[in-house]
């Protein structure tokens, strides 16, 4: 996005347009994260806490896994 943006603007402009681009983008993750946060809380998003629950196990199921699975080179060369 921002190679996209730099690329449409005069040179003597790419400054302010990497600006304005920063600023649109860390404004709308905010408003976006506030907004859904709101809806969570109100209740509104049907099924929410169910699909952290089982996104929250998998992640604890694949960590549990991962530690004792995965071993280290350098332990598993003697």
């Amino acid at each position: 996005m921002t190679t996209a943006l730099l690329s449409s603007v005069p040179t003597a402009m790419s400054g302010t347009a990497s600006g304005v681009l920063n600023t649109v983008r860390q404004s709308g993750g905010a408003i976006g994260v506030a907004l859904f946060g709101s809806a969570l809380a109100l209740g509104t998003i049907q099924g929410m806490q169910i699909a952290f629950l089982a996104s929250a196990l998998v992640v604890a199921f694949s960590a549990v896994c991962a530690f004792l699975f995965i071993r280290d080179a350098d332990h598993s060369a003697g």
